[in-house]
């Protein structure tokens, strides 16, 4: 006898889904009271041992709302249920059983899944066996293990308290439950089935005495046939007598022709060989004359020497084709190094931008930040401290989250009595939907089955007449029974009355069999309509439920399906499913397109940036050196300015050389007058005679008069020290002057032209975003939500068109027992 020892619950109902929520029941023998107020898990206890025994949940528990413990309650989105079992089996071995449900809060309801289930059993020498539900069933298990059957384990030991009342119920589902629960059907099935063999061994004898005939005559034909193997033996042995005598006289014919065989291929052999080589010789020859024809020069050495000549070159040629190798595979290593050079300056460009556009975010947010703050100052009625900002906003801040917790554990509280109404209701309308549904089903067979007693009526009453007529008709018999009696007993017309009422009586019989036969066909043609007729309405009320649902989407179907909703309604899920994932996949590759746009727009943005700084660099540069050589050009041409200082320090250079020439000329020509005034005083040039000393005198003081003095001198040397050093510093500009020019030839019509280019493709960028944002949003986001919207009522329709193909069958199936 199987024994129950423990069983531990977590996650079921009331009981709560933490480690430390586990609780351990221990059953004790021979009896285990459970008592507790309402609510306290009684029943639930009673509910876990009926699920571990027969799988069975309990009444509107599939959806996981009613069974495992409520996530809402437990504030989580998904609750484990896990449910241990402890017992002894039939056999007084130790039994360990597990069982997990996990209960998921969707966005409307809760959804149930049932993991893998474990059984333990002990083995011969005491091990434990771990077996899972993959492997076995684990349900049938159970019910060989507690040697008891299903319906009494579901009906009578672990019945639920709401399905307590079954002897009460109607006739049909009470004898159901006691053929269950006694297994008659199974005797049934058993008397059925002997009846069925008993049928069929009759109609095996039957065939088999046919059968016998028929093999008596193929004995015969055997007998016969024997008779002619016989006949054609004897012929068969006369026959390979001779066939061995002509073998022996053909062997050494045979063996003549094999060893001619032989030679013959040896020829062919020999033949082909013969001319493969002469085409090889042909070849070779045709080389020779083919090499004599390239070889300018030959070679004068032995073939040893040429042998050493080949080898070195041949070496040298795999030295140089090494060299080539490691030469190509540097090569290969510095585009490699180049290529992820290049790929790194990419990368840190777009990361640059990137890291330049969360700045301008962060600076945007802190003047957003700094707004609000300034708003709320001046909104605020309190008079608030600029420098404890912080610390008001953190209070503020925890009043108000303190504030939204209260309120949110309000709400939570009412939405969790809320919720427990609606359980409540919804198990409620459950209850009298299922009532109903009963009822109408019972309302259903009651006036089907009024309609079949009121046939089987009329046929019992026209059964009745005919067997009025048959007692009027044997009155009459005996009635002229007796008159025959009283008249003249004929006892050989008696035996032939009462012969062919006999044979009347049989063939009545007969009738009436047949009459019953008939009676039972038309039972089970009516129990057939009448699930016709069933079948028949779910299936039309399927395609009323598929109908709403196509007539409450249309527009949104016709807006995923391109304007073509798909005729097969089997087809509308799986077009739904495709266009569902096509419309995800597009989702997520224009997600990624904007986002590559965003990265490279950031990049760009930012190498704008920088080009623009550079440009702004430049410009500064410009006007720097325009002002410095403004400075020294006091607004002229760079190039005539120099020219033209360059001119002025050659006159000034020319001047001061044509003075000091002057100077010492006429210094020379004052000395010799003074030279001659003393012996001879004569014109130096011309020798002209002085009449007197003091003409000489007076030319010397007027030679003197025409020399200019040092202060002229010094005059035009400092003239011409300011004239070099202006030409000097001039000459120093030209680095800055060729810079100017480069920068405003070069540098900053490049830079301009960039920045134009970049305009225009941030501009392009900018649009395809935009164009590609608009897409996503109109295209993908739009139909998407509209998918999310509608996917529940498809999944619904897909159910209903199954559903409604299931009844299609049925009735089919009803249909052709029908036509039977």
């Amino acid at each position: 006898m199987s024994r129950l020892h423990k069983m531990s619950i977590q996650g079921i109902r009331s009981f709560g889904n933490r480690d430390q929520d586990t609780q351990v029941i221990t059953f004790f023998s021979p009896l285990t009271v459970i008592v507790g107020p309402n609510g306290s898990g009684k029943t639930t206890i009673i509910e876990c041992l009926k699920y571990m025994a027969t799988g069975i949940m309990p009444p509107g528990a599939k959806t996981g709302g009613a069974f495992v413990h409520d996530p809402k309650v437990a504030h989580d989105t998904e609750v484990r249920g896990q449910i241990r079992l402890l017992f002894q089996d039939v056999t007084g071995h130790n039994v360990q059983v597990q069982r997990t449900l996990v209960a998921t809060q969707k966005k409307t309801n809760i959804s149930l899944r049932t993991l893998e289930g474990i059984i333990i059993r002990e083995g011969i020498n005491g091990e434990p066996i771990q077996i899972t539900s993959k492997c076995i069933e684990l349900d049938k298990e159970m019910v060989t293990a507690f040697g008891v059957s299903t319906a009494i384990l579901e009906n009578v030991i672990f019945c639920h308290q709401e399905e307590s009342n079954w002897p009460l119920s109607e006739g049909k589902q009470l004898k159901t439950k006691f053929d269950d629960i006694f297994a008659a059907t199974k005797y049934m099935k058993a008397l059925e089935l002997i009846r069925k063999i008993r049928t069929e061994k009759l109609q095996t004898v039957k065939i088999s005495r046919a059968e016998i005939g028929h093999l008596k005559t193929y004995r015969d034909m055997l007998v016969q046939k024997k008779r002619q193997y016989a006949e054609i033996d004897e012929r068969r042995q006369t026959s390979k007598v001779n066939v061995e005598s002509i073998q022996l006289k053909l062997e050494p014919i045979d063996s003549r022709l094999e060893f001619i065989a032989k030679e013959s291929s040896k020829m062919v052999d020999f033949q082909r060989r013969m001319d493969r080589l002469t085409n090889e010789c042909e070849a070779l020859k045709k080389k020779i004359r083919e090499f004599n024809t390239i070889i300018d020069e030959p070679f004068q050495g032995s073939e040893d020497e040429l042998k050493l000549l080949i080898s070195n070159f041949q070496r040298d040629q795999d030295k140089k084709k090494r060299e080539l190798q490691d030469l190509e595979a540097k090569k290969l290593t510095t585009e490699r190094q180049i290529k992820k050079l290049l790929d790194k300056r990419t990368s840190d460009t777009t990361r640059l931008g990137g890291y330049e556009f969360e700045e301008k975010q962060y600076k945007t947010n802190l003047i957003r930040r700094q707004q609000f703050v300034d708003e709320y100052i001046q909104n605020s009625s309190q008079i608030i401290d600029k420098t404890n900002l912080i610390n008001y906003f953190d209070k503020q801040i925890k009043i108000e989250q303190k504030t939204l917790m209260e309120k949110r554990l309000f709400y939570q509280q009412k939405e969790t009595n809320v919720q427990q109404d609606l359980d409540k209701y919804q198990e409620q309308r459950i209850k009298i939907e299922s009532t109903i549904k009963l009822k109408s089903s019972q309302v259903e067979k009651t006036l089907k089955e009024i309609q079949d007693i009121k046939q089987q009526q009329k046929q019992i009453e026209q059964y009745l007449n005919k067997l009025n007529d048959l007692n009027k008709r044997i009155e009459r018999k005996e009635d002229e029974y007796q008159q025959k009696l009283s008249n003249e007993i004929n006892i050989e017309q008696l035996k032939i009355d009462i012969s062919s009422d006999e044979q009347k009586r049989v063939q009545l019989q007969f009738q009436l069999k047949d009459l019953n036969n008939e009676i039972d066909n038309l039972l089970v043609n009516s129990k057939i309509n009448t699930e016709y007729e069933m079948f028949k309405k779910e299936k039309l009320e399927r395609d009323e439920q598929i109908r709403k649902i196509k007539v409450r989407h249309h527009e949104i179907l016709t807006t995923i399906f391109q304007g073509s909703i798909p005729e097969e309604d089997s087809n509308i899920y799986n077009q739904f499913e495709k266009e569902h994932r096509k419309l995800q996949q597009n989702r997520s590759i224009l997600e990624k397109q904007i986002q590559d746009i965003r990265q490279t727009l950031s990049g760009k943005e930012e190498k704008r940036r920088l080009l623009a700084d550079e440009l702004k660099r430049k410009d500064l540069l410009r006007n720097e050196y325009t002002d410095r050589l403004q400075e020294q050009l006091n607004g002229q041409i760079y190039e005539k300015y120099l020219e033209k200082l360059s001119n002025d320090v050659k006159q000034k250079q020319d001047d001061k050389g044509s003075i000091v020439g002057m100077e010492k000329t006429y210094q020379k020509f004052v000395n010799q007058v003074r030279s001659t005034l003393k012996t001879d005083p004569c014109c130096p040039l011309c020798y002209r005679k002085f009449d007197k000393q003091s003409e000489g005198e007076q030319l010397i003081r007027d030679m003197e008069i025409q020399i200019k003095g040092p202060e002229y001198r010094q005059k035009i040397d400092h003239d011409l020290i300011l004239l070099q050093e202006k030409f000097e510093k001039c000459l120093n500009l030209k680095p800055i002057h060729n810079q100017l020019q480069d920068i405003e030839e070069k540098d900053i019509p490049t830079l301009k032209n960039s920045i134009k280019q970049l305009d225009n493709e941030i501009n392009q960028l900018k649009n395809k975003q935009n164009d590609l944002e608009q897409e996503l949003n109109d295209k993908i986001c739009l139909p998407l939500e509209q998918c999310e919207q509608i996917k529940t009522d498809i999944i619904m329709l897909n159910k209903y068109i199954n559903e409604r193909k299931g009844f299609e069958t049925k009735i089919h199936v009803c249909q052709q027992k029908i036509g039977k």
